[in-house]
């Protein structure tokens, strides 16, 4: 794609359109340009891709949020006004872009510049892109005399592409969700999921399914099925329960840090197991889910106790993964659990009420107790080689 940096319309003596630079091997080029040219580029990322705009977008950590959100709809707005429109580029922190390679012009040619770059991938403002996009679809006139800021970085470093990512991520905060969005782990993740007919959400506001045409029966984000995995397969669901961001981050830490003890799992390559261990972390989270509704009037604990069942789910079915596809075999499990949590709830409640202390169902599933009484009551004995022993269930 080439882009056309607009020139400097403060003096006639230097129309220089754009600033660049080099840190080591990376060119930069920063510029202006027509907020209509962004949308020329989503076009024929478009036409040259089927008719998906996603590879234009594959580095960044989220898909489109709509106008729903705060910092959309503030764009939104200011493209409806037309005496803010023009002061786009002073309200908007702008794109960021990375490429293959980028050629910078020497200087102008027919009065204009001329930036070619192969392969650019938005890495920062697919809000941005989109807003103006959808503008541009419903009506170009819009965006008469609307610009938009523009940085551009040559290199195909994947450590320093990830630092851009996160260091230009400002405008709507990033979790740790949106950080292992990308992960390799997660695209393989993705595939396994979608070839068992299951949608797999790794990016706040994706919603469209990544085959075109295609609908699933299922869909879960990729959040809820690492927090499960973390409550079933590494046996920790108190921490599951209390703090999701904490198991995020762990995840992430287990990406990026060699000496993590979850890196063989979350390294990113074909043959780790963790692929089908999350797809049977998902299937015992939608049967707790389906059963609930019938078990709850009965015993009100179910309300707090999805992580905890979830364990004891795993536990009582083990390692064998062809048996989380077995509907009977789940409901023998699920009983086991729901059984074995009603007996230790009631004691540590009587325990409770002996001390003259107040019993809160939150405040027991949150804490390692309630694994430990679970332990007790079903003789399971913790294992000293957990990872080791993850590594080899597949």
């Amino acid at each position: 794609f080439t882009f056309h940096p607009e020139k400097s319309n403060i003096s006639v003596l230097d129309t220089q359109g754009l600033y660049s630079y080099s840190i080591e091997n990376i060119r930069a080029a920063n510029f202006r340009i027509p907020a209509i040219e962004i949308c020329e580029l989503i076009k024929q990322e478009m036409r040259a891709n089927g008719g998906t705009y996603n590879l234009l977008f594959q580095e960044n950590i989220r898909s489109f949020l709509g106008t729903s959100v705060r910092p959309n709809r503030r764009m939104q707005d200011t493209l409806d006004d037309r005496g803010k429109a023009i002061y786009f580029s002073f309200l908007n922190n702008g794109i960021t872009i990375i490429c293959d390679s980028l050629t910078i012009p020497r200087s102008p040619q027919d009065e204009r510049y001329l930036l070619p770059v192969v392969n650019p991938q938005i890495v920062n403002g697919l809000q941005t892109s989109m807003v103006l996009y959808r503008n541009y679809v419903a009506n170009r006139d819009k965006l008469r005399n609307v610009f938009v800021n523009v940085r551009v970085y040559e290199t195909k470093d994947p450590d320093l592409i990830e630092q851009i990512t996160d260091a230009t991520n400002t405008q709507s905060p990033i979790n740790y969700r949106d950080k292992v969005s990308n992960k390799g782990f997660n695209t393989l993740v993705k595939a396994v999921f979608d070839n068992a007919g299951i949608q797999y959400i790794t990016k706040r506001g994706e919603s469209l399914s990544p085959t075109k045409g295609r609908t699933y029966p299922d869909a879960v984000n990729s959040d809820t099925v690492i927090k499960y995995w973390y409550a079933t397969f590494f046996e920790e669901p108190e921490r599951a329960k209390s703090s999701v961001a904490s198991v995020l981050q762990d995840v992430y830490d287990a990406t990026t840090a060699d000496e993590h003890p979850l890196k063989k799992l979350f390294d990113g390559s074909v043959n780790a197991p963790v692929y089908q261990q999350f797809l049977a972390a998902f299937r015992i989270y939608r049967h707790i889910q389906r059963q609930k509704p019938d078990y709850l009037f009965d015993y009100e604990f179910l309300a707090y106790a999805d992580e905890l069942m979830s364990y004891g789910v795993y536990k009582a079915i083990g390692a064998e993964l062809s048996a989380y596809s077995d509907t009977n075999r789940l409901t023998q499990a699920y009983k086991t659990a729901l059984m074995t949590i009603r007996q230790i709830v009631n004691e540590d409640r009587r325990q409770h009420e002996e001390q003259g202390r107040v019993f809160s169902y939150t405040v027991y599933f949150k804490k390692a107790k309630c694994r430990v009484d679970y332990n007790t009551n079903q003789n399971i004995i913790e294992s000293d080689g957990l990872i080791d022993s993850l590594l080899h269930i597949r």
